[in-house]
């Protein structure tokens, strides 16, 4: 993935542009080349499409989001505490950060994307591959622990985790509105489900 200073402004651009509730396939290559400070030819120099350079930027951000997460659960000891801190991360996006939300949708397949921008997401699918490793790592760390037998295939365990990390992001994102379950409850509702998918038995 290209890291040269104008790439990476393009990245910045893509990322504000959608902060800011731009429609991905909407988006126009001149558009975010003038978001980010160079000419329309100066962007084709480094990438071949809108869709590529709406895809670097997502997978990019994807990576960078992976490795911070990554290395703050790293840090602590046990598997309840590192999905506390991955949910401690989540909640500490501000909330004008679609991106983010956008993210995690992309990587359980569940958002809508145009199809030339999808078509060049599923041909990159290999560049983000990191999200993958964290939730396989997490689920490594339960079954060390004890906590799950780990009889579950890694996929289905990996797809696991990611299912109860979307039901907290739809909570952060509605939770204006939500008046019966606190967050502090739905934690522990998230941690004990998280428990026990992982021990079910295909």
């Amino acid at each position: 993935m290209n890291k040269r200073p104008k790439a990476l402004a393009v990245y910045r651009a893509v990322m504000e542009l959608m902060d800011e509730g731009a429609d991905l396939n909407g988006m126009t290559v001149s558009g975010i080349a003038e978001r980010a400070g160079i000419g329309k030819g100066t962007a084709y120099e480094y990438f071949s499409s809108k869709e590529d350079m709406v895809a670097s930027a997502i997978l990019y951000e994807i990576n960078r989001l992976t490795v911070e997460v990554g290395e703050l659960i790293e840090k602590e000891p046990t598997f309840e505490k590192k999905i506390a801190r991955v949910l401690d991360a989540m909640a500490q996006f501000p909330e004008e950060k679609r991106s983010f939300s956008t993210f995690i949708r992309l990587i359980n397949h569940s958002f809508e994307l145009g199809r030339p921008l999808c078509r060049e997401i599923e041909r990159r699918q290999e560049e983000i591959q990191g999200p993958y490793q964290v939730l396989g790592e997490l689920y490594d760390t339960a079954v060390r622990e004890g906590l799950a037998k780990g009889g579950l295939p890694r996929t289905v365990a990996i797809l696991t985790l990611i299912t109860k990390f979307m039901m907290f992001l739809m909570y952060l994102e509605k939770r204006e509105n939500v008046k019966d379950v606190t967050e502090e409850e739905l934690r522990g509702f998230i941690y004990q489900g998280i428990l026990a998918d992982l021990n079910l038995s295909l």
